[in-house]
């Protein structure tokens, strides 16, 4: 695989690998590791809040993503937290660092 030799993309690629080491691996949280976030139940879990059940309102992703997740244990709320890093891991373009740990903030809260 090709990688960028840059310093600023070495935290990228250590936070990448932790996801594979912790998550992916194991059921481990990227945010408080040791503890099983990355469970089948957990997972399960947000899936049917999520995806199974789907808000085409036209409210803010954040608003409708609030809404499926009311209910959920502590750590769902991790584990979507913890998918919204990833997926904002590489992302570039409009959205900077500070709206990224904003919205995990938001989500975790």
């Amino acid at each position: 695989m090709a990688r960028v030799n840059l310093p600023a993309a070495q935290p990228i690629y250590a936070a990448a690998q932790a996801f594979v080491d912790g998550a992916l691996r194991g059921d481990s949280s990227l945010f408080t590791p040791g503890v099983a976030i990355w469970t089948v139940a957990h997972i399960e879990e947000l899936h049917r809040r999520f995806v199974e059940s789907p808000d085409t309102s036209s409210r803010s992703f954040l608003e409708k993503f609030q809404d499926q997740l009311d209910g959920s244990a502590p750590a769902v709320y991790q584990l979507a937290g913890e998918l919204i890093y990833i997926h904002l891991l590489v992302a570039t373009g409009n959205i900077g660092a500070h709206a990224k740990r904003g919205l995990i903030r938001e989500v975790l809260g």
